[in-house]
């Protein structure tokens, strides 16, 4: 299987630490389980694979 490369300038990209702090404040500020936000994460980067072929 070949996948296609997606490449983000790091201008628009963010840490892996910058994430996590974004994750945890969307949970504990609005309740939002982490496994709704990772099944959605997953959903839209299949959709972002779509888009690119």
């Amino acid at each position: 299987m070949k996948f296609t490369e997606i490449n983000i300038p790091k201008e628009k990209s963010l840490e892996l630490e910058s994430f996590r702090e974004m994750d945890y404040f969307v949970v504990k500020n609005y309740n939002l389980p982490i496994e709704l936000m990772m099944e959605n994460a997953g959903l839209q980067l299949a959709n972002l694979g779509i888009m690119k072929k």
